[in-house]
């Protein structure tokens, strides 16, 4: 799983120089400009890595990560909520989630 974080940071390193405590960022503006071709590409990507990652091993991610993927638009202001769950991936990338089970009852 580290390596997919460590790749999806990679693609956009020089924007993710800081860490934040939380992903949030759930408010979508009118009039903003598309990314182009290549910049969809590797928008999509990321959300590909970040998708996988979510699923098996960060479920805190789960919902930011999948409201990027149902964005049609892809616009500059997309990249810019990718940029700030990569942030924040960034400064938790060593943090671990661990399930136990305390009692079972059958």
């Amino acid at each position: 799983m580290q390596q997919y974080l460590e790749e999806a940071i990679a693609e956009y390193n020089e924007q993710v120089q800081v860490t934040v405590a939380k992903p949030t960022f759930f408010c979508i503006s009118e009039g903003v400009t598309m990314l182009s071709g290549n910049s969809q590409e590797r928008f999509h990507n990321v959300i590909a890595k970040l998708l996988y990652v979510a699923q098996l091993a960060r479920p805190d991610i789960v919902l930011s990560v999948t409201f990027l993927n149902i964005r049609v638009t892809r616009s500059t202001e997309d990249k810019k909520k990718l940029i700030r769950i990569l942030q924040f991936l960034k400064g938790t990338m060593d943090d671990e989630l661990i399930y136990r089970l305390t009692t079972l009852i059958i």
